[in-house]
């Protein structure tokens, strides 16, 4: 079989797409079932892939596949234009040539209070691909708002996403800018003059986590659950607040039962 046969998306008119709309800010999720035409394909040309280098904090490992994700990535900008308020267009440099896979193997017990819980990444938009055949499919993605802040959105844990100028362009392309507005009211109600100040606000409290967290607690208000689905794509902005959700138990040691996805994280310029 082919990279294109492998790789080739399901019609239009055999997806079932639902946009979910979460929070104060109305941020959508968006979820697309029967994403791939050929998962069972997908899923055996991931595993057979040599997977190793590790992203920081993600519980497990990587597998790369450089690729023509031209068509891949039509199918995204025609899902999430019809949402955002600033529509993208993917050209390169911001157009990914690669398809990314992973696969969790930290023991849940030995996660860092950083990995337990909700946590955002510094892209407009972050998608995640479930990959485990129904018989494994367990547990899903959570979107979540962290309680003292009343915080749904954050622009990311690194420098760079933290600057002000960069974290307000990035709210102006999701939400028209509601979320900078959050964010500037949620400094002054906690008096703090920084996004470093901030961040390490929000995430001082993580060592009182004592397993990854799955679902509501005393310092984070879940808002949705997306639950996991064979060939079940969802795509939500990156900077919401969101885990992963697992139980000790539900997957195995051995790469074919191990929690499969493939994940995309999508950047694009300013229109």
């Amino acid at each position: 079989m082919t990279m294109e046969q492998t790789f080739e998306l399901s019609p239009q008119d055999e997806l079932r797409v639902d946009v979910t709309r979460v929070g104060t800010g109305g941020y959508p999720v968006v979820i697309v079932d029967n994403f791939y035409r050929r998962p069972e394909a997908v899923r055996a040309f991931a595993l057979g892939l040599p997977f190793g280098s590790a992203r920081a904090l993600y519980p497990g490992v990587d597998a790369f596949c450089k690729a023509d994700t031209r068509h891949f990535y039509d199918r995204i900008e025609d899902l999430c234009n019809p949402v955002f308020p600033v529509p993208m267009r993917l050209e390169k440099p911001y157009l990914p040539d690669e398809y990314v896979f992973s696969i969790i193997t930290q023991p849940l017990d030995q996660f860092l209070p950083a990995q337990r819980v909700p946590h955002t990444d510094p892209w407009r938009l972050a998608a995640v691909l479930y990959l485990n055949p129904p018989e494994q499919c367990r547990g899903g993605t959570g979107i979540y708002r962290h309680r003292s802040t009343g915080l749904e959105w954050f622009p990311g844990s690194n420098p760079a996403a933290r600057r002000p100028a960069y974290a307000e362009s990035i709210s102006k392309l999701i939400d028209g800018g509601r979320g900078w507005q959050q964010i500037r009211r949620a400094m002054e109600e906690q008096k703090v003059d920084t996004m470093e100040a901030l961040t390490r606000l929000i995430y001082a409290e993580a060592k009182e986590q004592p397993a990854p967290i799955r679902g509501s607690t005393p310092q984070w208000e879940l808002l949705l659950e997306v639950p996991m689905k064979f060939n079940r794509l969802v795509l939500y902005p990156g900077c919401l607040f969101h885990a992963g959700h697992a139980e000790e138990g539900w997957f195995g040691e051995e790469l074919a039962t191990r929690r499969l996805t493939q994940n995309i994280f999508i950047c694009w310029p300013k229109i």
